[in-house]
């Protein structure tokens, strides 16, 4: 089933019947937020519907690139199934001696709210949400790349030997800063992946 057939079977529209209706309303004039709220009031849409039609119409006129939130700015996303116990996992994130096997070199963390991050590669930041085997939040404020953003990790144990780590590097300011810590993350999840696999040899 296409994306038009779902829009259909849960609007009674498809995509490009949405189109043309924004269209004829001016929507690339008028905004995102007024755009779902138009779409919610007047053609009586959901409110997830609503963003999806609005998020979707705005990629399809060139008003939104891949990444790019509502309100300008980017983010990335990755979930990744670590082959490892969460303490572990969560372990490689937060002490120096782990972090730079996977991740950078140098590494000095504080790791509590309020606690400030540092790496080799001039990563930095401050914890805001620190909870022991469940997630990590912390500012981004590496002045070359992505300053004043924001990286929050969740870790799910779906089992005693496995790991899921969620990670979300949100308020991005660029395009260029998406495609970098886009790859950067990509890169960086693998090798924290690699790592995994032999955590059973770890000191």
């Amino acid at each position: 089933m296409t994306r038009s057939d779902i829009a259909i079977k849960k609007t009674g529209k498809s995509m490009d019947e949405w189109y043309a209706i924004l269209d004829r309303w001016n929507a690339q004039e008028k905004g995102h937020a007024a755009t779902a709220k138009y779409l919610a009031a007047e053609w009586g849409v959901n409110a997830w519907w609503s963003q999806n039609i609005t998020v979707e119409y705005e990629k399809a006129r060139g008003l939104r690139v891949v990444g790019q939130r509502a309100d300008g700015n980017f983010e990335v996303s990755f979930r990744r199934t670590m082959p490892a116990p969460v303490e572990w996992v969560y372990a490689a994130f937060t002490t120096p001696e782990r972090l730079n096997r996977w991740f950078t070199h140098d590494a000095q963390l504080d790791v509590r709210v309020g606690g400030e991050y540092h790496t080799g590669d001039g990563d930095m930041g401050i914890y805001k949400n620190v909870v022991p085997n469940k997630r990590l939040r912390f500012t981004w404020e590496n002045p070359d790349h992505c300053p004043g953003s924001m990286v929050d990790v969740q870790f799910d144990p779906p089992a005693p030997d496995r790991c899921v780590v969620s990670l979300t590097h949100s308020k991005i300011k660029t395009q260029d800063g998406y495609n970098d810590m886009k790859a950067g993350w990509h890169n960086a999840l693998d090798s924290l992946k690699a790592l995994a696999e032999s955590y059973q040899l770890d000191p």
